[in-house]
C-alpha cells in the first residue's frame, strides 16, 4: 500500500483543544452554510472560535445549523459586540440575551467601538452578564480618529479582566484599519508596547490581525502563542503555518516564545 504520510518536520507544536493559548477566532460575515460546513469540517483542528460579525446573525438564515455545527466541534462562538451594542442602547438587552440562551450560545462580546458605554455601566454589564456567559470584551474604537491613548487602552484591558471577561479583544476590525492599527493597517507599535509593558497576560488578549502583514508582526515578535482574531475562513491554514514556523515569513524568526513562560499567562 503506498505511504501518503506527511514527512515529520521540526516545526513548533501546538496545544490539544481546547487550547488555554494560540486560539484562532475566525470571522463569519454570512457564509453560505454549505461552504461554511465545508471550512469548518476541513479546518476545525484550527479554529476555536467564530465570531458571526457585526449584525450579520440577524440575516443568517441557518444560523441555528451554524451554532449546532460548531457546538458538535466544541468551537465556541459569539456575536459581533456591534450587535450587543445596539441591543443595549436600544434597551433590549435582555431580548438579546434570551435570543443567544435558545440558540445555545455561551459566549457574549461586551464592547463600545460604535455606541458610547460609560465605564462604570460597562464593567456593570460584564460583572452581570460573566454571571451566565463566557464573556469576550473588546476594547478600542471603529472610527479611527477616536482611538483612546495608549495608558487608556491599558486601563480598559485592565477593568474589563478584573470584572470578569475571559478573554478581551483589542480592536483591528474586520479591515484591519482601526484600532490596533492606523488607516494604512500599520500596526500602532505604542498600544502594543503599552500593553506589554503593563504585564497584562498574553494569553488573555486576542489581536485581530486580518492581515497577512499584522500576523507576521505579532508572531516574529511576541511568538505563536498568542491568540488571533477576526481571520478569514481563507486564511486559517496560512496563519497556521506562519504560527509554526512552516511560511518564509516566519521560519526561524520568532521571538523566543515569551508567553509560553509562566510570567506571561494568567493564573
Amino acid at each position: 500500500m503506498e505511504d501518503h504520510t506527511p514527512p515529520r518536520l521540526g516545526f513548533m507544536g501546538r496545544p490539544q483543544k481546547p487550547r488555554p493559548y494560540g486560539r484562532t477566532a475566525m470571522i463569519d460575515s454570512g457564509l453560505p452554510f454549505g461552504l461554511f460546513a465545508d471550512v469548518i469540517g476541513c479546518h476545525a483542528p484550527y479554529v476555536d472560535a467564530v465570531k458571526f460579525g457585526w449584525t450579520t446573525a440577524l440575516f443568517t438564515q441557518t444560523l441555528p445549523d451554524k451554532i449546532a455545527l460548531l457546538r458538535s466541534m466544541a468551537i465556541d462562538c459569539w456575536f459581533g459586540g456591534t450587535f450587543f451594542e445596539i441591543a443595549w442602547a436600544e434597551g433590549k438587552l435582555s431580548q438579546y440575551t434570551a435570543w443567544m440562551r435558545q440558540l445555545g450560545i455561551t459566549h457574549v462580546e461586551v464592547s463600545d467601538g460604535t455606541v458610547a458605554i460609560d465605564a462604570t455601566d460597562r464593567t456593570r454589564l460584564i460583572r452581570a452578564l460573566s454571571a451566565g456567559f463566557t464573556v469576550v470584551s473588546e476594547v478600542g474604537k471603529k472610527a479611527d480618529d477616536a482611538q483612546p491613548d495608549p495608558t487608556e487602552w491599558v486601563a480598559a484591558v485592565q477593568a474589563d479582566l478584573a470584572a470578569g471577561a475571559a478573554w478581551v479583544i483589542l480592536e483591528g476590525r474586520e479591515s484591519g484599519t482601526a484600532g490596533l492599527y492606523d488607516g494604512d493597517g500599520v500596526l500602532r507599535h505604542d498600544l502594543v508596547g503599552a500593553i506589554l509593558a503593563a504585564g497584562i497576560p498574553l494569553d488573555r488578549l486576542i489581536f485581530e490581525a486580518p492581515q497577512k502583514s499584522q500576523q507576521v508582526w505579532l508572531l516574529r515578535q511576541l511568538g505563536p502563542a498568542i491568540n488571533f482574531g477576526n481571520i478569514a475562513w481563507s486564511d486559517l491554514i496560512s496563519l497556521e503555518t506562519l504560527r509554526r514556523g512552516l511560511r518564509s515569513d516566519t521560519t526561524g524568526r520568532m521571538a523566543e516564545h515569551d508567553v509560553f513562560h509562566p510570567s506571561r499567562r494568567a493564573s
